[in-house]
């Protein structure tokens, strides 16, 4: 179902189930509304938010989206270089969504997202993520935690390439 945030204006496809979850527990529905809420909150409680290093080279983001199988509709700034938010099309299925960088690794629900193009999107991503997000691609592209001893996408590929 195509939904537009009352407080925000963003527009995403979001299932009535999530919907009716989402009020029961008292999260809002809007992703883009939550990870606003989530990147502050990582920063009063935790000291840190971000998963870029700095900003994205705008050829390295259209790469990565793209990779992952959607389509870039709008980036939606952050207050911090790190925390945007990127409302994506699925390119197999169409639902549009609101994600993080990190989490466009993991491809649209509809699971069309394949091991080799999560592959792609972190080696695209070299040099621009800091270690908690390569954790969280590496275990995207794995389907394992990776992010132990792993802290650079060069050391992630050679792990997957002895696999």
């Amino acid at each position: 179902m195509l939904t537009r945030c009352k407080r925000c204006g963003v527009e995403a496809h979001y299932r009535f189930e999530y919907i009716l979850h989402k009020h029961e527990i008292g999260e809002p529905v809007c992703r883009a509304c939550y990870w606003k809420q989530w990147f502050l909150d990582s920063w009063t409680q935790y000291g840190v938010g971000r998963g870029a290093k700095g900003k994205i080279p705008e050829t390295v983001l259209f790469d990565v989206i793209g990779a992952c199988g959607y389509e870039l509709l709008n980036v939606i700034p952050g207050d911090k270089v790190g925390e945007e938010l990127y409302r994506v099309r699925c390119c197999s299925c169409g639902q549009i969504s609101v994600e993080r960088l990190g989490d466009i690794v993991w491809g649209c629900t509809c699971s069309k997202t394949t091991r080799q193009q999560r592959k792609a999107c972190l080696e695209k991503l070299d040099g621009c993520v800091n270690s908690e997000m390569l954790a969280a691609m590496d275990d995207a592209v794995t389907g394992r935690n990776l992010s132990g001893p792993y802290h650079t996408v060069k050391e992630t590929m050679a792990a997957l390439d002895e696999e």
